[in-house]
């Protein structure tokens, strides 16, 4: 074993926290596994474990969110039948550099971890060499809750479709700016009143080269909680968490009639105002 390239080592400095994961985003298992001996070999098996954080240290095996646990063993890396390789020569690196970490039965593994704090453990064996010495890493890895606000702006054709690429003509046409909420919050949190600032080189909208819109589905939001607990709500136009089953997720969408100018460049650039 020599190093874990995925998941790297989550360390904090001061307020600075580097290699975090992102909660619901897959990852793989990625390092580079050496033969550091004088001779070949002929057996190797390896596995990986993660384990919950508790308090600073390594805690229980962790589990996903329909309880299986998350350790995986692959029996067969390197065996002389019906093996993923049959030998790793002296000084030589598993697959020849980094290696996708997979399971006996050739499968990648992968994890889409939960926000929490977790140790990872890679761990190589040998039945031939029994301990083959520098055989686990274990280090700390952290995984934190996030959102991400999605902007897009398309072109469209007479039909309303999305059009690839860019436009050019001088005929009215129309375009379309969509904004959706993603990350492992999107289900449970919402945005009030998206405000989107449409910036317009060349031509017009409405005469205007310059608008700004609010987008999103209209709903009633809370907006906020009094001292008694009691929530205040009020209209707004929501983007992300609904609370309706049927359509949980908002997304704000506006569609608008670009005027190009009669000759020369133009071109339509979007961005979030407020929200």
């Amino acid at each position: 074993m020599v190093y874990v390239t995925s998941p790297r080592e989550t360390k904090t400095n001061g307020n600075t926290v580097t290699n975090e994961l992102l909660a619901g985003e897959p990852i793989n298992f990625k390092a580079y596994l050496r033969n550091s001996g004088d001779a070949d070999l002929t057996n190797m098996q390896y596995s990986v474990t993660v384990y919950d954080s508790s308090n600073g240290q390594r805690g229980e095996i962790a589990q996903d969110l329909q309880g299986n646990e998350l350790a995986w063993d692959n029996d067969k890396a390197i065996c002389a039948n019906s093996c993923q390789n049959t030998v790793l020569a002296a000084g030589e690196f598993l697959g020849g550099g980094e290696s996708t970490l997979m399971t006996t039965s050739g499968n990648v593994i992968e994890w889409i971890p939960l926000a929490g704090d977790y140790f990872v453990e890679v761990r190589v064996t040998s039945q031939v060499l029994g301990d083959p010495g520098n055989n686990e890493l274990s280090f700390p890895v952290s995984v934190r809750d996030y959102h991400d606000i999605v902007v897009d702006l398309t072109w469209l054709d007479d039909s309303g479709n999305a059009v690839a690429g860019a436009h050019d003509g001088t005929a009215d046409v129309d375009f379309k700016v969509s904004v959706s909420l993603t990350g492992s919050m999107a289900s449970s949190m919402r945005l009030h009143n998206t405000t989107m600032q449409i910036q317009l080189t060349g031509g017009t909208v409405d005469s205007s080269t310059q608008l700004f819109e609010v987008l999103g589905d209209s709903m009633d939001s809370v907006i906020s909680i009094d001292d008694q607990a009691t929530e205040v709500t009020a209209q707004r136009l929501v983007i992300g968490a609904t609370g309706d089953m049927a359509n949980p997720v908002a997304i704000g969408e506006g569609i608008y009639t670009f005027t190009p100018p009669s000759d020369g460049v133009y071109s339509v650039s979007v961005s979030i105002e407020s929200y």
